[in-house]
């Protein structure tokens, strides 16, 4: 579902069966990309699930060498924790030599290669996970964040448009479009656009709307809303 609640509860099911089988290679690696994946969106603690997510992609990987989901893992953790480029790559390019057809490994490679500015080899791997399973909307919209990043502004919305019309409570196409517009000196749109997220979703937007409510004149909101994360910032450190 995309969701942070959905991956809170996917995680505890996942926990519930590597504790009834630690034998289970495929809920092992499951663990292991879930558990980064939260991280990186701030549903978990960062270096916490991390650590979890090393954890068990390296059970995984013991119990099964070639398992790609379990590599894919260690990848994300490389990336998103340990910024190590080359490992990053090389483990990238282990998953998709254990199998070419794993299609989030070619759309994860996108992402990577996206950090890195290699923008045209990143539409490249796009199309390959797209042409393996075209069904996840959250690809569509990885091809428009690649497009905003090479300023291609106006197909980035409409490719963004395009994932709306399938489901029109995925948020970050969203935001998405509201930086695009934003880039476009469009203010007054992208601030309409990003108070379209959903409430429970709006917090993700908030740097984002902030910013344009500054570009855009709304000085006062703007300050408002910048107190409001560096008080979110000062009660996560006092909570750690």
């Amino acid at each position: 579902k995309l969701r942070p609640d959905a991956w809170v509860q996917a995680a505890e099911f996942l926990e519930q069966a590597v504790r009834g089988d630690p034998q289970y290679t495929e809920a092992w690696a499951s663990l292991a990309s879930l558990s980064a994946t939260m991280a990186f969106h701030g549903i978990s603690g960062f270096d916490a699930g991390m650590a979890k997510a090393c954890s068990a992609a390296d059970n995984a990987i013991e119990l099964d060498l070639r398992n790609p989901d379990a590599h894919l893992a260690l990848a994300e953790v490389e990336w998103l924790l340990n910024h190590d480029w080359r490992a990053v790559e090389r483990s990238l390019r282990r998953v998709i030599d254990l199998n070419p057809s794993f299609a989030p490994g070619h759309g994860w490679f996108a992402i990577a290669l996206l950090s890195r500015g290699r923008v045209d080899e990143a539409m490249r791997q796009l199309d390959t996970s797209v042409r393996l399973n075209p069904l996840p909307y959250v690809v569509s919209n990885d091809r428009a964040t690649v497009l905003y990043v090479a300023r291609r502004f106006d197909e980035s919305i409409a490719q963004a448009r395009r994932v709306l019309a399938i489901d029109p409570r995925y948020w970050y196409a969203h935001i998405v479009i509201g930086n695009c517009l934003s880039a476009k000196g469009r203010y007054a749109e992208a601030i309409q656009e990003y108070r379209l997220l959903p409430k429970e979703d709006l917090d993700a937007a908030t740097g984002n709307l902030g910013n344009v409510l500054a570009l855009g004149g709304q000085r006062e909101e703007a300050k408002a809303l910048l107190g409001k994360l560096l008080a979110e910032v000062n009660a996560a450190d006092e909570g750690n």
